[in-house]
């Protein structure tokens, strides 16, 4: 398993930013930029048309990309030597909780120090982004986050030979790689890299299915089937309760 670091052109940047300002994007995501970048009026923002707002953006976060090119760089090389002091114990830990000897697999993985707080991720291409202002832990267990997905679809994909086009936004098969997250992380030997962090969007936490943690419901079918029983039995239930769980994840998202 092989993950570089590199720094992200301006272009790079941008793409995988401005995507957060577009109409419809919920609150969860979008205000994130403007919580970290005080240069950014929201409320100005807000009330520009789409494209103005996109433009009003891309203006600071061009100024922003020259002032944190150098942090950017001096990020992806802490980060890179983090990595490898730890990679025998992660890719110990990964083998175990995804069934699969994985020393070979994921050899052309990308990482990138982004200006966005949000970490998007590109499984065609096994890429992914990392806000830069974060510590090395914290660095480490996002990465720890995006790989985890790639081999969950990975296995899922071994497994039933599906549509990759529905491993991402909106489908079912992403909510429910979000949700298992925090199952993989605690009931298999990740969790000692994890520190006891969550690995899950925060709202999945409080979440409940008929009076009951949608997340210990989870871990019930690993710790009674193994991957296999959280693969069907897992996406079982979420389809089941689709709509409901549908309907927490756009309220939790909209609120402010």
């Amino acid at each position: 398993m092989k993950l570089t670091f590199e720094v992200p052109s301006l272009d790079q940047v941008l793409e995988t930013t401005l995507w957060t300002q577009e109409e419809g994007v919920a609150p969860f995501w979008r205000d994130k930029l403007y919580q970290e970048y005080p240069q950014l009026d929201q409320k100005k923002a807000l009330a520009l048309s789409e494209s103005a707002r996109k433009a009003y953006v891309r203006d600071i976060l061009s100024q922003l990309y020259l002032d944190l090119k150098d942090e950017l760089k001096k990020k992806a090389e802490i980060w890179q030597k983090t990595w490898q002091q730890k990679l025998p114990q992660i890719e110990r830990a990964l083998s175990v909780a995804y069934e699969t000897e994985i020393v070979d697999l994921l050899n052309e993985m990308r990482a990138y120090p982004n200006l966005n707080p949000v970490c998007p991720r590109y499984l065609d291409s096994k890429t992914f982004y990392i806000f830069y202002n974060i510590d090395n832990d914290r660095a480490i267990r996002t990465c720890l986050h995006e790989i985890m997905h790639f081999l969950w679809f990975y296995k899922w994909q071994e497994y039933f030979h599906d549509d990759s086009a529905e491993y991402d936004v909106p489908h079912l098969k992403w909510i429910f790689s979000e949700m298992v997250q925090d199952t993989m992380t605690q009931n298999t030997p990740l969790k000692s890299l994890f520190d006891g962090k969550t690995n899950a969007y925060d709202y999945f936490y409080n979440m409940m299915i008929e009076e009951h943690p949608i997340l210990e419901t989870l871990a019930h079918f690993y710790r009674n089937g193994g991957l296999r029983g959280l693969f069907e039995d897992g996406y079982a239930y979420c389809k089941n309760h689709e709509s409901e769980l549908r309907a927490k994840i756009k309220q939790a998202e909209s609120e402010k």
